[in-house]
């Protein structure tokens, strides 16, 4: 699900969540300052995975919470103040809600690719988080099947997206995001078992 504002995409967009225990995982990337803070799911703080700072003007950050609530919910929160994005999920089957493993890789000099790491077990999930000056980038992994990319562009200007990959290989396992212009790039990744 994805929600698409100028500054932190709040509602009126309806995010919906299906019934049953799960951990919703909220992937904000917003242009400009701040950067995301103080993130809700209906009123409830969500955990910090990882989060990138605000460099080049913009940002990337994951957050999640374990719940059982369902319905349509609001993703609350604050940051940014341009055209920003924001991509929901829920994971299930998980032996622990926590993630294993976290990261952020930033290259503030402008380049067109960068890869970053993660150290998977068999039949995890990982979850990325990106913004970049260039739109509909490409996130491909090293190992194991293909990573499904959620991607917003703004007026052909900038890039906001987050990627899943499922399930995982023993790795680690290299995350290459390609655009296709020279830019700053900002990654977030979080992973589960």
């Amino acid at each position: 699900m994805t929600n698409l504002a100028d500054g932190f995409p709040n509602s009126p967009a309806t995010l919906t969540f299906t019934a049953g225990l799960k951990v919703v995982v909220v992937c904000c990337e917003p242009a400009g300052s701040p950067q995301a803070s103080g993130v809700t799911l209906n009123g409830v703080a969500m955990i910090e995975a990882a989060q990138t700072g605000v460099i080049n003007g913009r940002s990337a950050s994951i957050w999640y919470l374990e719940t059982t609530a369902s319905g349509s919910l609001v993703v609350g929160g604050s940051g940014g103040s341009g055209r920003s994005a924001l991509d929901a999920y829920e994971i299930r089957g998980y032996s622990n809600p926590n993630p294993y493993y976290t990261a952020t890789l930033v290259n503030a000099a402008n380049t067109s690719a960068l890869q970053i790491d993660v150290p998977t077990s068999s039949n995890s999930i990982v979850m990325g988080s990106g913004t970049h000056g260039f739109t509909n980038p490409t996130v491909s992994a090293s190992i194991g099947p293909a990573t499904i990319v959620t991607t917003a562009a703004y007026e052909s200007a900038t890039g906001h997206y987050s990627w899943t990959h499922t399930p995982t290989e023993r790795g680690p396992t290299g995350y290459n995001v390609v655009g296709s212009v020279v830019s700053g790039i900002n990654l977030a990744v979080a992973a589960w078992r």
